[in-house]
């Protein structure tokens, strides 16, 4: 059965020196690391007013089925089928996401979140379609929106060509780009191997960077039991991620006196992330082969 997958295609040398250069010249610049704390600093409010995050966001394969979903929503197959079940367990399987019953659960998942919800009943009465509810719709346009503003910021003159996609482009290209990724074997954390300990925990990141630029403003450390209330784990769950974070090196609570966020390893780590998903989103701004943030073997089937 055709699900509309568009073939491989790696249009990304993201192994390449030009871009590593990239990434390091965008490290190099005065406001960089300004940006990216403010970046971290919204993306945990964002995370503190919706604690289902941590269920859905707690691994790569995780938030790779929740783009895959949103995708699937604005890219229908040659049919005019969008997001259903079926069609994003085929998805995931064919572009290695994950396994079909994986990416069934994990939908299932994002429906108790209220990410997904069921949509109209279409007239064959065999598809059960899904979209994706306002809350999903208004947290990626927040992501992909805020990242766009630091591109502006940080590169005008990327900034203005990027000024040319819509809105809803520039998230479809964003969202195509980093499943291509994962497919061609490119990993994010690859550039940040230190986070990996934290990455697959519920609100492991989270609670690590908010502890972190507690700490680094002068603000008292959070307690455990802070901790756990605002990202909804136990306090045994925050006491792990915290310990395992002074593990890697990543968090220094205890240091005197307290070093500017900017020199924790931490950061360090969350910045050579942000460096690297910018210089991607950059490439898709200016990717000719993607026909309206569609996959091209898609768009030729419309």
């Amino acid at each position: 059965m055709d699900y509309g997958m568009p073939v491989a295609d790696p249009w990304l040398g993201v192994d390449s020196e030009a871009i590593t250069a990239e990434v390091m010249a965008l490290r190099a610049l005065p406001k960089f690391n300004s940006a990216v704390i403010d970046l971290l600093d919204e993306l945990l409010q964002n995370y503190a007013h919706r604690p289902a995050l941590h269920v859905v966001m707690n691994d790569r394969g995780r938030f790779l089925v929740m783009l895959a979903a949103h995708l699937l929503h604005h890219v229908p197959d040659e049919r005019g089928h969008r997001l259903s079940k079926a069609r994003l367990a085929a998805y995931c399987h064919e572009w290695k996401i994950c396994s079909r019953g994986r990416a069934r659960a994990i939908g299932s998942g994002l429906r108790w979140a209220g990410f997904l919800e069921a949509g109209p009943a279409l007239k064959d009465g065999r598809t059960r379609p899904i979209v994706p509810t306002p809350e999903l719709d208004r947290l990626l346009t927040s992501l992909w929106s805020r990242l766009h503003e630091m591109i502006a910021q940080l590169m005008p003159e990327h900034g203005r060509s990027l000024a040319s996609l819509d809105e809803h482009t520039f998230a479809r290209r964003a969202e195509w780009a980093l499943i291509s990724l994962n497919f061609s074997g490119f990993r994010l954390l690859d550039h940040a191997p230190r986070l990996r300990a934290l990455a697959d925990s519920n609100a492991g990141l989270a609670i690590a960077v908010f502890a972190a630029i507690s700490v680094a403003r002068g603000d008292p450390p959070p307690s455990i039991a802070s901790l756990a209330r605002q990202f909804s784990v136990s306090r045994a769950h925050a006491r792990q991620i915290l310990q395992t974070a002074e593990i890697e090196g990543l968090l220094a609570c205890d240091a005197k006196p307290i070093a500017p966020l900017e020199q924790w390893l931490l950061f360090d780590e969350f910045a050579s992330l942000a460096a690297w998903l910018l210089v991607i989103l950059i490439r898709v701004g200016s990717e000719a082969d993607l026909v309206s943030g569609r996959p091209r073997a898609v768009a030729a089937a419309s």
